[in-house]
């Protein structure tokens, strides 16, 4: 007999967030593990959150769903990967704080989101999220970091906490030939020289991509759960981060961090980039986490 799951939010078709990524990873896996995604929370033997905010009556948001399946006397379980600091909003904190209260186990996407909320009173867990293996896989040639050195990121979201002062100075740099630089997705940052700004890109077509560069940057401040940050670890670049990274921090190891600007000068200078060593699980396994739970909490 199939158990049937209750999420509240819907796959989105096409090139997208890392969200949808997981998103996808984790329906395919749970219908193969015996489980039925379904439409309405009524129906369902298992509440999933995976979404904060709401943002329509098919995908309410989350503290909605928590006071639901207590009416309906079904476990709740909620996936954390957000928080006020990530894009300087005012309600977020509170909403998932209230969740929280309500909800039979919670999962945080990063020890440092886990850290952030600081709830020990409740039942938490981390999963750190996957990466398709297939695609996002180390390059055989190393660089060898001579001038120009390549640097890349990409975002889905353009909001500015994503880096852009960091990836507007950048730009400036490389007037002198010394780097180059491509950015990857969607901006809004104001780029006068050389940058290389390419479309969004997704799956293969990103990882060849990247695989392409030297070394990756990430200007995203307090970001809860990067995939980019994973996507880019996958491929074998070493990774700068900001100091106040948050998760980016977590899964890059913290091995270049810029504590201003002006430290990225030097980094060029010296040109020595140390690469983080994380090993991320396959999408199939980090899902296989999430079903693991439900069966625990289920029993």
């Amino acid at each position: 007999m199939k158990r049937k799951i209750y999420l509240n939010r819907k796959l989105i078709s096409g090139i997208w967030g890392g969200g949808n990524r997981w998103l996808k990873a984790f329906i395919t896996t749970a219908i193969n593990y015996n489980y039925e995604i379904v439409n309405k929370i009524e129906d369902a033997d298992f509440a999933f959150i995976i979404g904060v905010d709401g943002f329509s009556a098919s995908e309410p948001d989350a503290l909605t769903v928590a006071r639901q399946a207590q009416k309906l006397n079904i476990p709740c379980l909620f996936r954390v990967n957000d928080c006020d600091l990530r894009k300087l909003t005012y309600h977020i904190d509170n909403l998932i704080l209230e969740t929280m209260k309500l909800v039979t186990h919670t999962v945080f996407v990063s020890k440092w989101l886990q850290d952030y909320f600081n709830q020990k009173q409740y039942k938490t867990s981390i999963i750190i999220n996957g990466v398709d293996k297939d695609i996002f896989f180390e390059k055989q040639n190393q660089a060898t970091f001579n001038a120009p050195v390549k640097f890349v990121t990409h975002h889905w979201s353009d909001n500015k906490l994503k880096g852009a002062a960091l990836y507007e100075f950048l730009d400036c740099l490389t007037q002198d030939n010394q780097i180059e630089f491509t950015y990857i997705g969607r901006h809004k940052c104001k780029f006068k020289h050389n940058t290389k700004v390419i479309e969004p890109l997704d799956g293969l077509e990103l990882a060849n991509e990247l695989r392409k560069h030297d070394v990756y940057i990430s200007g995203s401040q307090f970001d809860p759960g990067p995939n980019h940050i994973i996507e880019a670890v996958s491929v074998g670049l070493p990774i700068i981060v900001d100091k106040n990274g948050g998760g980016c921090n977590e899964f890059a190891e913290s091995c270049i961090v810029l504590n201003d600007f002006y430290d990225l000068i030097n980094i060029i200078k010296n040109n020595n980039y140390p690469k983080s060593t994380y090993k991320f699980s396959d999408w199939d396994n980090c899902a296989i986490q999430y079903i693991q739970l439900f069966n625990h909490i289920l029993i």
